[in-house]
């Protein structure tokens, strides 16, 4: 079995369509190109003006679907930079690899006649090739297409019609990054025994252009603001926010033994793709470990330390904010937080300001002192009324700030009190002594009784 190698990780969106400029009045060259040097090659590849064989895409129209197209052309001579026969079949491999099927399950290649080519004879034929074309198409809602095998075969028959020439060509569909997409292999020979050479501006935009028209075709026009769209944007928002989300409560749901592989997410692809999308970028952040192609082990303590890296993300935008009023940038290397050093620490030093951490005018608010010490020290209030003591005190003043010592609430006190000498506390017990408590405070003891220290 190959070794996922990240490959699949296309970086960007499906946005606007790139315009080159003055498309309409640029003439391109042949696709082929043989026993030239490498000076011409390069000029063929960038020069303005030429025979206008290879048919060029208008700019996109209105409400086109939107597909991410990367291409790759890889030399075989650099064989010592992987880019040889062995290299390619190493490629192939992986685009065979177990697990990326839309399952789980293993992937097969397709060609323009068969489901399951043979990717080892593909090789084999691009042997003494100069080059072949790497090629990665994923449209934006390849999720709802009937068949990406059916796509990919209809998108090269108008490839070949724009090069004029039958294209030698492997292909294999890969569910297991949330996207849905195609790695395409095309052999870089020109029916006629030459070269193929593709012209930059084929590559940049038309083929995209091509995968796009194709899409439209049969999905329909794109709805920017359908109710549909906006629930695929909240998801898309979600799957890549460093919080605790809805999809991450779904896949704790899901997961056995903190464990969770594509079988046991739902089987609507719509439904989905938004949750390996999160689990591929929970692995990104070290929360969730690929234990095979189709098998993520999420982190014991996921919710906690999701909670944590939300508020260490708010409490760094709040720093920024905090010191750009003094056109500063923020420097994590000497911001520090107070609620991390030693219970004693007093940090003293010049107010700098403060900042609320959410959007609720309410909610908590974190203030900054530039220390005598160098270091910019943070501290967490949870109300901004308990900033009431700096009222009338300015900006650059001289301050100290040390922690508070812990207080119990009043509830703390109660479960105290119910937990007795033995210090186990359950909800049963909690009912019996004070029967007209409400619910909530057994909510946290739902698994069964607990020692309080």
């Amino acid at each position: 079995m190959a070794k996922w190698d990240g490959e699949d990780r296309l970086r960007g969106f499906s946005g606007k369509s790139r315009t080159a400029n003055d498309v309409s009045a640029a003439r391109f060259p042949r696709a082929s190109l043989a026993g030239s040097s490498k000076r011409d090659r390069a000029a063929w590849f960038n020069r303005k003006t030429g025979a206008g064989a290879v048919k060029l895409a208008p700019e996109r129209p209105a409400g086109s679907q939107r597909v991410i197209v990367k291409t790759r052309v890889v030399v075989h001579a650099k064989v010592g930079g992987g880019g040889g026969a062995g290299g390619m079949m190493r490629h192939t491999l992986y685009v065979e690899r177990d697990g990326a099927g839309r399952d789980g399950d293993e992937v097969h290649v397709f060609d323009r006649d068969q489901d399951r080519a043979d990717g080892a004879a593909f090789v084999d034929r691009c042997e003494n090739d100069r080059h072949h074309f790497r090629v990665i198409i994923s449209p934006e809602r390849g999720d709802e297409m009937a068949s990406l095998p059916d796509y990919t075969r209809d998108l090269m028959r108008e490839v070949e019609a724009d090069l004029g020439t039958q294209i030698d060509w492997i292909a294999a569909e890969h569910h297991d990054t949330g996207r849905p997409h195609v790695h395409l292999l095309i052999r870089g020979v020109h029916e006629n025994g030459r070269d193929l050479v593709i012209p930059r501006e084929y590559v940049s935009h038309t083929f995209r252009h091509r995968a796009e028209e194709i899409a439209t075709r049969e999905l329909g026009l794109r709805r920017e603001n359908s109710l549909s769209e906006q629930l695929d944007r909240a998801d898309e928002r979600a799957a890549r926010a460093e919080r605790m989300t809805h999809l991450d409560e779904l896949l704790l749901e899901r997961a056995r033994e903190h464990e969770i592989r594509i079988k046991d997410l739902p089987e609507a692809t719509r439904d989905r793709a938004p949750l390996v999308q999160r689990l591929n970028h929970l692995e990104g952040l070290g929360l969730a470990e690929r234990t095979a192609p189709d098998t993520w082990r999420l982190d014991p303590d996921l919710e906690t330390r999701l909670i944590r890296l939300e508020d260490a993300r708010d409490r760094e935008r709040a720093a920024a904010r905090i010191l750009a009023h003094e056109d500063r940038g923020y420097e994590p290397d000497r911001t520090r937080a107070l609620e991390d050093s030693h219970s004693t620490h007093r940090a003293v030093g010049r107010l700098v300001g403060f900042e609320p951490l959410t959007h609720r005018a309410d909610g908590p608010t974190l203030i900054a002192i530039e220390g005598v010490d160098g270091k910019l020290w943070t501290a967490r209030v949870s109300r901004q009324d308990e900033l009431r003591g700096l009222n009338g005190v300015g900006r650059g003043a001289i301050v100290s700030m040390q922690r508070a010592p812990p207080d119990l609430k009043p509830s703390d006190r109660t479960i105290l009190a119910i937990a007795g000498e033995d210090g186990i506390y359950s909800a049963e017990r909690h009912k019996e002594l004070i029967p007209t408590d409400q619910q909530k405070y057994s909510t946290c003891t739902s698994a069964g009784s607990r020692r309080c220290a």
